[in-house]
């Protein structure tokens, strides 16, 4: 026989997208819309940044999670650009509250494009004491 396997009342998984600098979450929703019908077992969350100052955007007040400091093609990884740290806690903080509300980390994807990669790189790899993700990825 061919039977389906049954689906979850509730959605068990979350997969949480972080947007690039200057966008917000609901430039991302298509990913909802083109793909979440196939996974209903799937919540899907688009948090938008704050709306802050980017000093290599000569001081222009975008959407972003933090500031970058260099918008050069060869940053320097020894450069802390301000927020990064308060913005890699917010990510963790959203990932405790998915794992309070049933979610465990194991059962979660973290992702970005452009800044928002960064960010969900650096947060992922970054959860000291806790789960692993089911998955991180970055465009």
């Amino acid at each position: 026989t061919n039977r389906m396997a049954e689906r979850p009342s509730q959605p068990d998984a979350l997969v949480t997208w972080l947007h690039g600098l200057g966008d917000g979450g609901d430039t991302c929703k298509r990913l909802e819309l083109e793909h979440g019908a196939q996974m209903p077992w799937i919540r899907w969350s688009f948090p938008d940044a704050h709306i802050g100052r980017i000093s290599c955007k000569k001081c222009k007040h975008l959407p972003s999670w933090f500031d970058m400091c260099s918008c050069d093609n060869e940053p320097s990884w020894f450069d802390v650009c301000p927020g990064l740290e308060e913005a890699v806690d917010q990510v963790h903080a959203m990932l405790a509250d998915a794992d309070k509300d049933g979610v465990p980390p194991s059962r979660v994807v973290l992702g970005g494009f452009s800044e928002g990669a960064t960010l969900a790189l650096l947060a992922g790899l970054t959860m000291r004491g806790r789960e692993s993700l089911a998955g991180i990825f970055s465009f």
